[in-house]
């Protein structure tokens, strides 16, 4: 990601999620100020296409918040691989990602997100939080995903990830 398009000319630092930033004065020496918003970035992309590798980096860039779906399954099941109660998993998921933005962190959405439905569903939750929404799609091909699950240990069985595959609704 290159943001450098962004960048001012002002020497003084950036303000901090939640402080205001100075957008000039009038005549009358009133200074306008505008509240920062915090980011959300949700993650979209097959299984090995780098969604966790670029999160990272955008974790770095922002000091953003990971919640990760394979991270709230081993914590709340024991295993990232159990896939037997996924609407808990999620409801857990989506209830951090709000409270995060809630109280102004930047946060990264971490999984799939394959389906255009349920993003859509989650991003109408988001609709009275006030933040800049982004989405980061990983369009590495599907080749390069299969080869990387074949030096993971944790191996997504081709039967789930061809359908994923062919059921992915590109954002």
């Amino acid at each position: 990601m290159n943001h450098s398009e962004t960048s001012t000319n002002s020497s003084a630092p950036e303000p901090q999620m939640g402080q205001t930033k100075s957008a000039g004065s009038s005549s009358h020496s009133m200074e306008k100020t505008q509240l920062l918003q915090a980011y959300f970035f949700m993650m979209v992309g097959l299984p090995y296409s780098g969604k966790s590798e670029n999160a990272l980096k955008i974790r770095s860039e922002y000091q953003a918040v990971i919640h990760s779906s394979d991270a709230i399954r081993e914590e709340l099941l024991g295993d990232v691989q159990d896939q037997t109660d996924n609407t808990r998993v999620f409801e857990v998921l989506h209830e951090r990602v709000k409270r995060d933005l809630l109280d102004g962190k930047n946060v990264i959405y971490d999984a799939t997100n394959i389906n255009y439905k349920r993003r859509k569903a989650f991003l109408s939750e988001l609709k009275k939080i006030p933040c800049i929404k982004s989405c980061v799609f990983m369009a590495t091909p599907y080749n390069v995903c299969c080869s990387r699950s074949k030096h993971r240990a944790r191996e997504v069985p081709w039967e789930v990830f061809d359908r994923m595959y062919r059921n992915i609704w590109i954002p």
